[in-house]
């Protein structure tokens, strides 16, 4: 499974650079190919990206997540901050 994340936006009314990471999990432990392709199955991520955020909320990042599946099909989701939970951020900031 390839992983692209691009985060985006800005903190009071100042845009922020995208920051990009990529992740090929083939070449990560087993234990941690497992977290990473549990945490970004796409059926996991097309629920958050249907959930939203919070509409009125401000400043919060915006995750372009790109994950091409072991078949090479490419899904692709944008997700507020605010609607992604702990353990999936925690899993971003250790790509």
């Amino acid at each position: 499974m390839l992983i692209e994340i691009v985060s985006s936006g800005g903190f009071g009314g100042v845009a922020t650079p995208p920051k990009k990471l990529h992740m090929d999990t083939a070449a990560t432990s087993e234990e941690k190919r497992q977290a990473y392709c549990d945490a970004f199955d796409p059926d996991a991520l097309s629920n958050l990206s249907v959930d939203g955020g919070n509409p009125n909320a401000a400043d919060l990042a915006l995750y372009t997540i790109s994950v091409t599946d072991d078949q090479g099909e490419e899904h692709v989701f944008q997700i507020q901050e605010d609607a992604i939970p702990d353990e999936l951020l925690d899993l971003i900031d250790g790509m």
